[in-house]
């Protein structure tokens, strides 16, 4: 029995002793729990600053990808006028390059004609001296043949005559 007074009497002081403590621990409760909250509304507030920077962030990546966007599609407008300026370039200089190509062999035949013109000229000028020449050789070959012919019946006479005179003498 005495037992069991003792264990009701310690059971008593077990209750008396949480009773007592008790508040002790739901006021460090309370104190954690305001710390808690506290520091709850901290970071609240930093969230709530940290969102706000972000859909400012967010607002300027928009604007930025709008800016972007023009721009790229701008870009693209200058690149396609560039290249079709540049194709219109390119047919013009072959163009040119076709004209000038038909001019050179026309000039080149054209060559070509003016040297077997001048060719045949040159041949027909050669043929024609030539023949002068062979004609002026054979009429001086008759010419001196007459004339030492002349000469040798001059002098065959004057020797006669010289002769006829000594012969008289």
């Amino acid at each position: 029995m005495i037992n069991s007074f003792n264990g009701g009497i310690n059971m008593k002081l077990k209750i008396l002793l949480i009773i007592l403590t008790l508040p002790l621990i739901l006021m460090a409760q309370d104190q954690v729990e305001s710390q808690l909250n506290d520091q709850l509304g901290s970071l609240n507030r930093k969230l709530e600053i940290e969102r706000s920077r972000v859909n400012q962030l967010q607002a300027k990546l928009m604007s930025l990808e709008g800016k972007f966007r023009s721009l790229s599609d701008s870009l693209q407008g200058q690149i396609s006028v560039n290249l079709e300026l540049q194709a219109q370039n390119e047919r013009a200089v072959n163009l040119a390059l076709d004209q000038f190509s038909k001019k050179f062999e026309e000039q080149n035949a054209t060559m070509d004609g003016v040297k077997s013109t001048l060719e045949k000229q040159w041949s027909q000028q050669l043929f024609i001296y030539f023949g002068a020449l062979l004609v002026f050789l054979v009429v001086l070959v008759i010419g001196v043949k007459m004339s030492n012919k002349n000469a040798i019946e001059k002098h065959q006479k004057s020797w006669n005559e010289f002769n006829e005179y000594i012969i008289k003498r």
